[in-house]
């Protein structure tokens, strides 16, 4: 018989290893594998029951401490935890969203201004800024630590431009494609998408491609606002995107037109 309760608070011990997500659920379970478990404790299952101990109390300690989290946040008017967790995704990042990050030690705290092409941008924090208008450039905003990768060195990079155009922002950025295909070796959109920068319409272009045999990764924010085009465009390895994904996410959406 104590065989089957040491069974029986391992198996309740593992399944609430996996339930102390939901405290509702996990305490319970986390407290009734631990009485089955030490009801268990001299039978021949010793091991189990010992195990089934272990990760109840471990259960235990962690449905109370998410429980206690989700109490102290209904209290203030948040939401639980994992509902939180769910709802936050930086692939799903908006405006909004990316202008509060901005806003944190992750980016400058205060926005570049410049005053002559009438532009606003958080650049990241300890970025290098060179406004002088190399490569017909407004702004470069440089990492001054150059990543590598396979022997290949690259100093990730944030750089604004501004040109005159006529035609419309889908022309544009069908036209920016095209040029960026023929000029970049394996050139290939990974992201297409239209949102809204102060109002104005604007688009979104991620790509990858090859530049001097290093996989490259870039992200764009074209916006069109009295005939006037400004491509935002953040550049890095391939390899170290996932370091720099929401930094240039936050930067980019970051910028405002005057």
């Amino acid at each position: 018989m104590k065989n089957g309760k040491a069974k029986a608070g391992f198996i309740l011990s593992i399944v609430a290893m996996i339930a102390w997500v939901f405290p509702l659920y996990g305490l319970p379970l986390s407290i009734l594998a631990l009485i089955f478990a030490m009801l268990g404790i001299k039978s021949a299952k010793r091991g189990l029951a010992v195990t089934g101990i272990i990760f109840s109390i471990i259960a235990i300690l962690l449905s109370s401490a998410i429980g206690l989290a989700d109490l102290y946040r209904t209290l203030t008017g948040e939401p639980p935890l994992l509902i939180s967790f769910l709802k936050k995704s930086p692939s799903k990042m908006t405006l909004e969203d990316a202008k509060k990050e901005a806003a944190k030690n992750i980016i400058a705290q205060n926005p570049y201004s410049s005053a002559k092409y009438g532009f606003t941008i958080y650049p990241i924090h300890g970025w290098q800024i060179d406004d002088s208008g190399r490569m017909n450039t407004a702004v470069i905003f440089t990492n001054p630590n150059a990543d590598n990768d396979n022997g290949n060195s690259f100093n990730a990079n944030i750089n604004v431009v501004e040109e005159k155009v006529s035609g419309s922002l889908s022309s544009t950025v069908k036209a920016t494609k095209s040029a960026l295909a023929k000029v970049l070796p394996n050139y290939k959109t990974t992201l297409d998408e239209k949102i809204s920068v102060d109002g104005v319409p604007a688009e979104l272009i991620g790509a990858t491609f090859t530049n001097n045999s290093m996989h490259m990764e870039n992200l764009e924010l074209l916006i069109i606002k009295n005939g006037r085009a400004f491509t935002v465009t953040a550049t890095a390895l391939a390899s170290t995107w996932d370091k720099y994904n929401l930094l240039f996410k936050s930067s980019i959406l970051s910028f405002s037109l005057k």
